[in-house]
């Protein structure tokens, strides 16, 4: 099955590569189910295979300004400071085993593989539901977005 995981990797890669960084939902299941790691696991390695590969790009992006440092910082300072919050203060506060349901145990891992089919399930829905109209919205004020940018990084960094 490994061999499996490193083949489909590599197809990661080629989606990083053509789309950029939403190849770390495609690197998750992929993590799980053929590399054999725990999803409380795969979540920080999908992140940092992201990571890497958004590394590598940088330079021609910022040398051509095609992003916003503010922006940037303004997403990322809350999503790294959430993620090590809930990683390493509150996931180790769960117990392993949530429930007993009958003959089977509902671990924490259950719950992050059905949270990860919630998100997916949403993102797939909102993809093909996406109209003209969300684009055309006005802008909110400046403090609005801000605001905004600040929890949507937050609940990404807990997702994560």
């Amino acid at each position: 099955m490994e061999v499996v995981g490193y083949i489909l990797g590599i197809l990661v890669g080629i989606v990083l590569g053509l789309f950029g960084a939403g190849g770390a939902i495609i690197s998750f299941p992929i993590l799980v189910y053929f590399m054999n790691i725990p999803p409380v696991e795969a979540g920080p390695y999908s992140l940092i295979i992201v990571g890497i590969s958004a590394i590598a790009g940088l330079y021609a992006h910022l040398k051509n300004k095609h992003i916003d440092i503010k922006v940037s910082l303004l997403f990322s300072i809350p999503m790294i400071f959430s993620f090590y919050i809930f990683k390493y203060w509150l996931l180790p506060l769960l117990p392993f085993t949530i429930s007993n349901f009958r003959t089977m145990n509902i671990t924490i891992n259950h719950v992050m593989l059905l949270l990860f089919l919630i998100v997916m399930s949403v993102l797939v829905y909102r993809m093909f539901n996406a109209s003209q109209s969300d684009k055309d919205e006005t802008p909110n004020s400046s403090a609005n977005n801000t605001l905004k940018y600040i929890l949507y990084s937050s609940l990404v960094g807990i997702l994560a």
